[in-house]
């Protein structure tokens, strides 16, 4: 089943919405710097809980080619911890990917032959998560409410296979359909439905719902390219059955919404609103959003910048993300920025001396979580209060 909504894009009044020094207003948004391990020089973020415990990575060197990288939990006052890894492991490197509202996050190590699972409990211990028999790897996704983690097993010259781990640990191969050879999971929500694909070598691949009973549902019909789902199960993406890029909801009754095109819902909150961006214009990207009903709105940039892009959005339907400006051919300036229930966007303060700086994730509470650039050019992880 299908269902096809009115569309319309909601610009009227965009620039007399715009606010163009939240700095100087009255009860504007702090940026705190959740800082660095010591000897390290930048950090990020990768996860936000409505109690405002923050994880990431922090590193010293490239962030694509880190000289030591740890993966860290800042607590809500700030102090940073490194996450522990398994005594000789020989990777150098650690990364957390995901965390649950009761503070247990996932992530792996690398940088050595193989990846290595790990589960982050609350208290500061931590869990191995082995790959299946006969691989050498694992790599958690997500993270959902109980525990259950989500990832992938592999080795040298084997296939990429879709895993789940229970609570205790143990390791369950999520079934795919037949002619298939690897799987991969993309999200989990609280309530374990996961939701991924399968693929072969010659080009045929499925887009999955695992249940969680174990069973999976073919839903390569109604959505081709997920990218977010909430606890009711249902999920936006992209559909590329007929030729071109359609923006879709689909629902876990397995009705569809048919939202538009050459859009990417990326993030959506309980209520089923989405936010992401319009990157159909040959030179600038647009922010959007698109009500539970269809409707789909673009957000405004900042007055002086040319694109921008919704990363996250809050069950009060606050929007956060970027707002940008092409400074040449090979330089983008961002601008974190969120955006009111209303559409009115307000730039987000930078570090001082920093001129960049990108928002990535939002809590229940106002709590805004991303980077921004020291004057020294270098990344920090920070959080902004609203």
């Amino acid at each position: 089943m299908r269902r096809r909504l009115m569309i319309g894009l909601l610009s009227a009044g965009v620039v007399a919405a715009l606010s163009t020094s939240p700095a100087a207003a009255a009860g504007a948004p702090v940026i705190t710097e959740l800082g660095t391990l010591p000897g390290h020089t930048d950090s990020n973020v990768s996860g936000l809980t409505d109690t405002g415990t923050v994880i990431g990575q922090s590193f010293d060197g490239l962030w694509w080619k880190p000289t030591t990288a740890r993966a860290v939990k800042w607590s809500r006052t700030g102090a940073v911890t490194a996450l522990p890894t398994r005594p000789g492991d020989p990777n150098p490197h650690s990364r957390a990917v995901d965390i649950n509202e009761a503070g247990t996050a996932t992530g792996y190590t690398y940088g050595g032959p193989d990846y290595h699972g790990l589960r982050w409990n609350a208290d500061g211990t931590f869990t191995e998560l082995h790959p299946l028999p006969g691989d050498s790897s694992s790599r958690p996704v997500a993270i959902s409410a109980d525990g259950t983690v989500i990832g992938e097993s592999f080795g040298p010259y084997r296939s990429y296979r879709a895993v789940r781990w229970a609570p205790d640990a143990t390791i369950t191969l999520l079934p795919i359909p037949p002619g298939q050879t690897d799987s991969t999971p993309r999200m989990i929500n609280d309530r374990n439905t996961i939701i991924g694909g399968s693929y072969n070598w010659v080009q045929q691949s499925y887009t999955l719902r695992w249940n969680p009973d174990g069973t999976y549902t073919d839903i390569s019909g109604l959505i081709s390219g997920p990218l977010a789902m909430n606890n009711a199960g249902t999920i936006t993406g992209i559909f590329a059955g007929r030729g071109y890029n359609e923006t879709v909801r689909v629902h876990a009754d397995g009705s569809r919404d048919e939202l538009g095109w050459s859009a990417a819902p990326g993030a959506i909150n309980a209520g089923g609103t989405a936010v992401g961006g319009y990157a159909g214009d040959e030179e600038y990207r647009h922010a959007m959003r698109w009500a539970p009903d269809g409707t789909v709105t673009e957000l405004p940039k900042l007055p002086s910048d040319t694109d921008s892009w919704a990363d996250a959005v809050n069950d009060a339907n606050i929007a956060v993300g970027t707002s940008s400006v092409y400074l040449d051919e090979h330089m983008t300036e961002t601008h974190a920025v969120y955006w009111k229930a209303d559409g009115k966007v307000t730039a987000l303060p930078f570090l001082p001396g920093g001129k960049s700086s990108n928002a990535s994730r939002i809590n229940t509470s106002g709590t805004i979580a991303g980077g921004a650039k020291t004057a020294s050019g270098h990344l920090r992880a920070v959080i902004w209060r609203l």
